[in-house]
């Protein structure tokens, strides 16, 4: 079958996206799970760790719009995804060398301007290049999750016997890696003219369907719940008395769940599951783990299984949602499209997150950060039961509501 970026192979450049992924996610599986660390031990509290993690997510709600709107109008997400991964490298150099708060919250600004900016529009790229095999996706972003795997167990391995000072200069090298793959991801692929879900508007924009705001509502609290997770759980661990070695490898397991997710499950279960059932399984394990998290952090077995449910509340809901959006919106508004997701979810949701698990830890401690996860996690799962699935049962499912 041909299809617009459906060509198989080595052809697709499909070994190419999927080491820009795995490098982007290098350079994140030592920001997220250490750089928090790396600022307690520079004598920040959690309100302002909280604070500077937001600051950074924030740029979310804005830097996808403008971005996907230049790749959008420009023709090329390549284009975009080098200037940005540029600008993510030099920023972050101003983030190592900030002396104080301010100064920090400056530099994580300008970072995240630039940090953000990249991934949306390479999912939109991969997206594209996938065409009619949406579903393979998970194919070409497990890379991501190897290269997250091997970043956060070489550096916890590291910190065993180096200083988490030594933090960001780990993330400049990450942030490095990008730069140069990304010169080397392939071009994008010819536009298609395929409509958007939906009727259009008079000005010819994608009339939004009121289950896919719902969509973009409960993938806001889904991230949100995250905030607590990406923000204080190396801390945490820290506090009940867990290495850094320790701590990096049940990072990494968590991901390795995920990369078996993505390569063996995903892409069979939404393709036989209604993508709502699937949206109800995410939520759920959300719950479950954000409360394991707080009140079993003390035994290690259950902190360990609590951890394998990382491949549901981020492996097999990304993956549903890079399958909606898909499905949704196909490549006309693609981009504008992944930006909407990432400034909602990654962006807002994400900063509510961090604000709110850092005002939590402050005043109560660790464990009601993690509680409040919790219930930020079963706040979208009610969306999802409430709105988003009687919606696509009187649709008729997804591909119905989405004008297929």
């Amino acid at each position: 079958m041909t299809s617009t970026g459906g060509e198989s192979g080595s052809g697709s450049g499909l070994p190419r996206l999927g080491a820009w992924y795995f490098a982007y996610f290098v350079a994140a599986g030592v920001f997220l799970p250490y750089f928090s660390a790396y600022l307690f031990d520079r004598g920040l509290d959690a309100r302002a760790v909280g604070a500077l993690f937001a600051a950074l997510t924030v740029t979310k709600l804005v830097t996808p719009w403008l971005w996907g709107w230049t790749a959008d109008r420009t023709g090329s997400r390549k284009r975009v995804v080098c200037l940005a991964s540029a600008g993510a490298l030099l920023s972050f150099a101003a983030v190592a060398a900030a002396p104080g708060f301010w100064t920090l919250f400056a530099a994580l600004l300008v970072f995240g301007f630039f940090w953000q900016g990249a991934l949306p529009q390479f999912e939109a790229l991969t997206l594209a290049r996938l065409g009619e095999r949406a579903t393979r996706y998970v194919h070409v972003r497990l890379w991501g999750s190897v290269g997250y795997v091997a970043a956060v167990t070489g550096v916890g391995a590291l910190l065993e016997r180096f200083s988490v000072a030594n933090v960001p200069f780990f993330v400049l090298a990450g942030l490095l890696l990008v730069l140069v793959v990304a010169f080397v991801i392939p071009a994008d692929p010819g536009s298609g003219g395929a409509s958007p879900a939906g009727r259009s508007d008079s000005g010819g924009r994608p009339a939004i369907p009121g289950w896919l705001v719902a969509f973009f509502l409960a993938s806001l609290a889904m991230q949100a719940s995250h905030g607590a997770f990406y923000t204080f759980f190396t801390p945490f661990l820290l506090d009940h008395g867990y290495r850094p070695g320790g701590i990096g490898a049940l990072w990494a397991l968590g991901v390795v769940c995920e990369i078996v997710l993505f390569a063996f499950f995903a892409h069979r279960w939404i393709e036989r599951f209604p993508v709502e059932r699937l949206l109800l399984v995410c939520f759920t394990a959300a719950v479950l783990r954000w409360g394991a998290t707080a009140v079993l952090a003390d035994y290690p077995v259950w902190l360990t299984v609590s951890q394998v449910l990382h491949a549901a509340t981020f492996g097999l809901h990304h993956a549903v949602a890079m399958y909606v959006l898909r499905r949704a919106f196909r490549d006309r508004y693609l981009g504008r499209a992944q930006a909407v997701y990432a400034s909602v979810s990654f962006g807002a949701g994400s900063a509510l997150g961090s604000l709110v698990a850092g005002q939590l830890w402050a005043s109560f401690g660790g464990e009601a950060a993690f509680l409040g996860a919790a219930v930020l996690a079963a706040l979208g799962g009610t969306v999802v039961a409430v709105w988003i699935r009687p919606a696509l049962a009187r649709g008729g499912g997804l591909e119905a509501a989405s004008g297929r």
